[in-house]
This record gives structure tokens, C-alpha cells and sequence, in this order.
């Protein structure tokens, strides 16, 4: 069997340590996989060279999207673009189903999976779903989406009806990463009857990070200022707004006055050069101990990263449909403070290998790092209930193999 796995993405992060786990752990090794992206996603090396599996190969796609069409036009006045992304979104929609259409004829691809970030998200990934199913109608397909289905626009509403309709015509299962974001497909007209299922995302079994990949996470550490005494807490997200920098930093300032010791937050990720201004202002605006608190980019190993920390926090304040860094957190016994939206509860359970607080209270999240930061035993019993509910409820093998039964 020949699987295509098809993505639309244009950052490094979770997605693509989903995809890499999803082929690495794929249960039938004489399968040929071939994982496609857009052109422009800057996550595909990360892919490469986290896939060690044999019967793989890779190919970068152009596709038109809107954000493609933005990005061709960033240079104009923000009216004239956004009035050309509107116009053109339906001409590049069509061009994009017919490239994608006649390259699934020419790999001869018997299975696909498309991975999508939310919904409807990728405009290629809608049109990935509906030209599988003009090139090949009996066979079947997953449209998996990853964050939660936002509602129609109010400028294309008619034509979103009719792309979710196609798509659900196209698509033998609709896939997410937990109960609470699955559910949210059936807020769009046109989904409404559909029966999404939810799969619990996997990672690999925790090995053991080259002493060298130790080493420079170290030496970077050693220059912010960090010593290998000082209690670390990371927050490894995306700097989008949803992800709750003010409301950490809130956190994180009151844990500053509230702690007996050197204690520094870690903030890495992905970032946009607006992102960056406003996460930078908001922590000049909130915390009064700036050497404590350090804004990085995405580390290349992530991983690592989690072995030098002593606590793993999620802020996020809407749209968090599962949080991989939280398992990947309890698979290392490092345990996670996280706030309770979207799917994160489906994942982090209070006193079950972390903390679980309110969104919307600050102090109960500085609170839950103190709890851990200051009480060794209570550390240690969430350190190993963390690894044991990894072992559970989120391992790779396990993912991997409820996706190729739906396509078998």
C-alpha cells in the first residue's frame, strides 16, 4: 500500500512532530509512505531529519493559498492585498485541486492522509481532501485536523459550505487530536451531521538526548544568565496571542516575589517579528526581574531542552485542541503546570503528573510552579505518575496504528 501523507504549514513545531512519529511508527513496514507540503513550509527539513524509517520519501509542493497570495503582496498596502487575497481565492483553489489531482495520479497512491492544522485552515489540504476523491473515489482517506474548526466567514460563507460539503463527500473519517476539538467540526452548517473521531496524539518512547545536544542546550543556558542551580521553567509555544504570554508573565512575576531561590522562566518558539514585539513588550510591562525572564526561538531540540527544565508550562488561553509538549513533558518525568482549555484536560490531569488551573487565574498558576518548585516529594511522586500516564495513554505505537486501521 502507497500512503500519501499531505500537509499545509508554514512554521516549525508540533505539526511536524506529529507527522515524523506518525511515519516513523507506521505498523506496516512494507508500506510506502510519501509525505507532500507546501513549498514554503519552513518545518520540512525538521521532518527529514526526524524520519528513520525506510519506504519514505519527501516532496515540497507548489500550491496557492491565500496565505501564499499574502505573502506575494506583503509589500503593497494592507487593503490592496487583502482585497486581491478575497479576489483570487477561488482561481488558486481551483489550480491548486488540479495540481494536486493530477500529482496523486502520478505517485499511483492507494491511501491518504491529510494533516491539517485547524479548520478549514489550509486551503491546499481542502483541496488535497476533494481531488482524492476525483482521483481515486473508493479508496479511503482521513482529513485530520489539529487545532479547533473556527467559524464560517461572513464574505465566503457560500463558498465554505460548499468546499465543507465536498470535503465530507471526499473523506471516509474526520480526525482531531481529542474529544473537545473533534467536536467543534459540527459547528459548521455543512458538517454538522458528520461523526468526527478523536486520537490521541503519540510520541516516541523517551530516548536517551546525545550528550551533545546536552551540551549546547548548557552552553545556551549558561549565556542567558542560567545557571545549572537555578530552577528552570519553559514555556516551549508558538508566540501567538493565544498562547498567553501576559497571563504567564502575571504568573511568573508573582512567583518571582513569591520564591526563595533562583528561579528563571524559558520562553522558546516560533515567532513572527510582530509576535516578538508584542510578547517583548508585554514582559517589560509585566516583570520587574527581566534577567529572570528570557525570550528565545525554536530550539532545534525541543527535547532537550525539557531534560534541562525543572517545570514545563502551558498558558495557552484559547484554541488548545491537545498539547504535545505536554506529553512529551510527562514522558521525561518533567512535571507540567497547564490552564484548563480546550483539549489540554484531556491531557494534563491535576496530581496525575502536573498541575491543571483555571484560565483565567494567574495566581493559582504561580502558585502550582511554587507547589513545585518548593516540595521535592510532592515533585518527584508527579515526575513518575507523569511517565506512567505517557505510558498509558500516549504512546506512539499506539496512534500510528489507529490511523492505518481506518485506512485499512
Amino acid at each position: 500500500m502507497k500512503v500519501v501523507i499531505y500537509t499545509e504549514c508554514y512554521y516549525e513545531g508540533g505539526l511536524d512532530t506529529f507527522i515524523s512519529t506518525l511515519i516513523n511508527y507506521w505498523p506496516s513496514e512494507s508500506d510506502e509512505i510519501i509525505f507532500l507540503c507546501n513549498s514554503e513550509h519552513a518545518g520540512y527539513d525538521s521532518v527529514l531529519r526526524r524520519i528513520n524509517r525506510n519506504n519514505t520519501e519527501a516532496k515540497k509542493v507548489r500550491v496557492y493559498s491565500p496565505a501564499t497570495i499574502s505573502k506575494l503582496f506583503e509589500n503593497w498596502p494592507s487593503l490592496v492585498r487583502k482585497s486581491l487575497v478575497g479576489f483570487l481565492r477561488i482561481p488558486s483553489f481551483i489550480i491548486t485541486y488540479l495540481r494536486l489531482t493530477h500529482l496523486f495520479k502520478e505517485l499511483g497512491a492507494d491511501r491518504c492522509i491529510v494533516v491539517n492544522g485547524g479548520y478549514p485552515a489550509g486551503q491546499s489540504c481542502l483541496a488535497a481532501s476533494i481531488a482524492w476523491k476525483n482521483y481515486k473515489p473508493d479508496a479511503p482517506a482521513i482529513h485530520n485536523f489539529h487545532n479547533y474548526a473556527t467559524p464560517e466567514s461572513v464574505l465566503f460563507g457560500r463558498w465554505e459550505r460548499w468546499i465543507d460539503k465536498k470535503v465530507a463527500e471526499s473523506t471516509e473519517s474526520f480526525v482531531s487530536v481529542s474529544k473537545s476539538c473533534a467536536e467543534s467540526i459540527n459547528n459548521r452548517a455543512s458538517l454538522s451531521s458528520v461523526k468526527p473521531r478523536f486520537i490521541y496524539n503519540g510520541i516516541q518512547r523517551p530516548e536517551s538526548i546525545s550528550p551533545v545536544a546536552l551540551e549546547e542546550v548548557k552552553e545556551r543556558l549558561i549565556k542567558l544568565g542560567i545557571g545549572e542551580s537555578s530552577k528552570v521553567c519553559v514555556l516551549l509555544a508558538t508566540y501567538e496571542e493565544r498562547k498567553g504570554h501576559d497571563f504567564l508573565f502575571k504568573a511568573f512575576e508573582y512567583v518571582l516575589n513569591s520564591y526563595n531561590g533562583d528561579v528563571h522562566l524559558l520562553v522558546c518558539g516560533f515567532y513572527t517579528e510582530n509576535d516578538f514585539k508584542r510578547v517583548s513588550s508585554l514582559k517589560n510591562l509585566i516583570i520587574t526581574k527581566s534577567h529572570n525572564v528570557h525570550l528565545e526561538g525554536f530550539f532545534p531540540n525541543p527535547a532537550a531542552v525539557i531534560e534541562k527544565s525543572d517545570l514545563v508550562l502551558v498558558s495557552s488561553q484559547a484554541y488548545e485542541s491537545f498539547g504535545l509538549t505536554s506529553v512529551e513533558a510527562m514522558s521525561r518525568g518533567v512535571p507540567v503546570v497547564a490552564t484548563d482549555v480546550g483539549g489540554i484536560p484531556e491531557v494534563v490531569k491535576s496530581n496525575d503528573g502536573g498541575m491543571l488551573v483555571p484560565s483565567e487565574d494567574y495566581v493559582a498558576f504561580g502558585d502550582a510552579i511554587l507547589k513545585l518548585l518548593s516540595d521535592s516529594d510532592f515533585y518527584t511522586e508527579q515526575s513518575e505518575k507523569g511517565r506512567l500516564r505517557y505510558a498509558r495513554l500516549f504512546e506512539s505505537e499506539r496512534m500510528s496504528k489507529e490511523y492505518y486501521d481506518l485506512l485499512s
